[in-house]
This record gives C-alpha cells, structure tokens and sequence, in this order.
C-alpha cells in the first residue's frame, strides 16, 4: 500500500506597520523562538494580549520587545492597544507550543489599524 504524505501548512498573521499590511505567513507546525525573531526582525519578542473580542482565545500577539527603542519605528492598534514594530498572530496548542493562528484574518484586518506616532501622544 503507497503511503501518502500530508502537508499541513500552518499559517500566522503577520502585521507589518512599515508597508501597513496584513498577511498570511507559512509557519512551521512548532514554532520556535528563532522563527519568531525571522518574521518579527528582532532579537527579544513580547507575549502580548490584543485585549479584543475578535482574538479567539487559542491565539497570541507576539511582538518587539525592544520596538519601542528603535528609531523611525512604525505603529498600529489592535483592540485599542498600540504596539511598535511588526506583530505576528500566533495560537497555542494542548502541548503549550506555538503554531498556526486560528482567528479569521478578516477579523483581524478589522480589528488591526496603523498609526503614526504623533497620534500616540
């Protein structure tokens, strides 16, 4: 009998303020710490709670820990929170690790807006 292999791709919802886009980014089935630095371009992350109804409750923002340090740093606003530097929507599966988000990336769309660092003052 031939076996057949499955290619489960896993998708996060990568939110860049610098090109104000919202995106579906291929993510491995465990995602670990180096590929989190890859997608965000960073060198520490930040666990941080979108504070939304939109979020569904598997999943995580991870962010820039040091992206409020940075110079000419862009922002955007999910669930009246605002965050520096690129985030990336991530779930949590039974055995604690990272993988694929599981909110609707229209409802993230929605909920996510960019802004200028003015209007932070």
């Amino acid at each position: 009998m031939e076996q057949i292999t499955i290619n489960m791709q896993q998708h996060g919802v990568l939110i860049d303020p610098s090109s104000r886009s919202i995106k579906l980014v291929e993510v491995s089935q465990k995602v670990s710490l180096k590929e989190l630095y890859k997608h965000l371009e960073c060198n520490m992350i930040e666990m941080a709670n979108p504070n939304s109804t939109f979020v569904k409750w598997q999943d995580t923002l991870i962010v820039d820990e040091e992206g409020l340090f940075k110079q000419g740093q862009q922002f955007f606003k999910i669930g009246g929170q605002a965050y520096a530097g690129r985030g990336l929507i991530l779930s949590t599966n039974e055995e604690g690790d990272m993988t694929g988000c599981v909110t609707d990336l229209d409802d993230i769309v929605r909920a996510t807006h960019f802004v200028e660092a003015t209007d932070l003052m």
